[in-house]
């Protein structure tokens, strides 16, 4: 007689096998052959001409192999890859050509408009200060805890101190304080 122990040991071994069973047949594997290979790569090893290995009745079967990425669901070959060559010298006249048309902007750009903030409160926990930042123009957003080096509507947040955070956008830096607090 099994006993308790003995049916629950077997039961687990069942569950096992089912799981296995299931995740081995989620995503079925290609397996239908493929047309004979033309690449350099099975050309070579086929006809001989490397000389380092010779071409066996199994040579074939190994490019087969060798084709279907292992780890691709699909297994499906590779796209072939296209060679690339340098620009002759008329295509790079043509591109300067192109580029001394484009027109240069003559005053610089405009500073970046403020980020719509506002501080609610800080905290300082385990050697880390983090600001608790609200956006004004969305209300239904839930406030956000965040800390030095974060960014919040493209803004970096540099400093954060217990009354006000400072942040930064390339050169442009903005402060904010809590409510209340001496700016």
């Amino acid at each position: 007689m099994i006993g308790w122990r003995g049916i629950r040991v077997l039961c687990l071994g069942l569950v096992i096998v089912a799981c296995t069973l299931a995740v081995l047949t989620r995503d079925p594997i290609d397996v239908s052959p493929l047309a004979p290979s033309s690449s350099a790569f099975d050309s070579s090893r086929s006809s001989g001409a490397s000389g380092s290995e010779p071409s066996t009745e199994f040579t074939p079967v190994r490019g087969a192999f060798l084709e279907r990425p292992l780890f691709d669901r699909s297994r499906r070959p590779a796209p072939a890859r296209i060679a690339v060559t340098g620009p002759d010298a008329s295509d790079i006249e043509q591109v300067a050509e192109v580029v001394a048309t484009i027109p240069v902007p003559s005053e610089p750009v405009s500073e970046p408009a403020p980020p719509r903030l506002r501080l609610l409160g800080t905290r300082r926990f385990a050697g880390q200060t983090r600001a608790l930042i609200a956006a004004i123009d969305e209300p239904s957003e839930a406030p956000a805890w965040l800390g030095m080096g974060e960014v919040v509507q493209g803004w970096r947040i540099e400093t954060v101190t217990s009354r006000s955070i400072t942040l930064r956008l390339s050169q442009s830096t903005m402060d904010l304080h809590l409510h209340g607090a001496d700016q």
